[in-house]
């Protein structure tokens, strides 16, 4: 997560994740009256069948240290495992341990083999009659497949992480939509790359023939590629085939959980899907 923070630096801001996740008034600023940061209600499932409202379930898919397909189900109101928080801000947090100083810090506990301890991972918020998701800055960063086209944002810088290497990716904010690509760590760091719309589709990998070929055998032959059709997009893999190790986006803002969505913390792989 240090190395991701000088990459915010480097830019002189942090990254944005677009999301049509608005108004987040009911988060606070991270580092903020951090001993007091709220947690999910006592879950009530009574209620939650009235209401009839969407149930998120978060299924482990590979990990460590974490059961293969243990199943989280969060709920409007909270986490259905979780009966040791009272409070009313919708949100779930997540990371390697539930106490602290006899207070409840999180309620999804992601136990991991790593250095140090992370207070929170990531957050889980219920608003509206969907679900939102966001990396924390204390944890190990919170990434999302790119397995779908996902339409990038002028003036917006993404972290893209594919194999060993991070990338920072941005369209500069004029008539022309040039896009940037710049790796900022792993092989290749510090690579430079512009191109304009007339150059779509820009292709990422170890071959010879990509627009972009990086030195990492990490990544796939056309690993993942760039095209634009009125904006520009990014999508994991040749347009067939899907990659190896997958491209994955920091979540630095809250981003719409959708179903079906593969996240990873560290070294846990996981999948949300939405019900209703």
């Amino acid at each position: 997560m240090e190395r991701l923070q000088k990459f915010f630096l480097l830019f002189g801001r942090k990254c944005c994740f677009y999301s049509d996740y608005m108004n987040n008034e009911e988060i606070k600023a991270e580092g903020e009256n951090s001993e007091e940061v709220s947690h999910s209600k006592i879950f009530n499932e009574d209620a939650e069948s009235e209401k009839n409202e969407a149930i998120l379930k978060i299924t482990v898919l590979e990990s460590n240290n974490i059961q293969q397909g243990k199943v989280f189900c969060i709920y409007p109101n909270g986490l259905k495992e979780n009966e040791n928080v009272k409070t009313k801000d919708r949100c779930i947090y997540a990371s390697l341990y539930q106490m602290e100083d006899g207070k409840a810090v999180n309620d999804m506990l992601l136990t991991q083999r790593r250095k140090g301890r992370a207070r929170k991972d990531f957050v889980v918020q219920h608003k509206g009659n969907d679900y939102y998701i966001k990396s924390i800055d204390q944890g190990l960063g919170t990434y999302i497949s790119l397995a779908y086209p996902f339409a990038l944002v002028i003036g917006k810088i993404y972290i893209i992480s594919i194999g060993n290497i991070h990338m920072a990716v941005s369209i500069e904010n004029n008539t022309r939509q040039r896009i940037f690509i710049q790796v900022v760590d792993g092989p290749n760091k510090n690579d430079k790359f512009r191109f304009l719309p007339r150059d779509s589709p820009i292709y990422i990998g170890r071959l010879s023939d990509c627009k972009i070929k990086l030195d990492d055998n990490c990544l796939s032959k056309y690993h993942c590629y760039m095209i634009y059709n009125e904006r520009w997009f990014i999508q994991d893999g040749d347009g067939k085939n899907m990659s190896t190790n997958g491209t994955w986006m920091f979540v630095e803002e809250f981003c719409k959980v959708y179903h079906g969505m593969i996240f990873k913390v560290g070294e846990t792989l996981m999948r949300a899907d939405v019900k209703n």
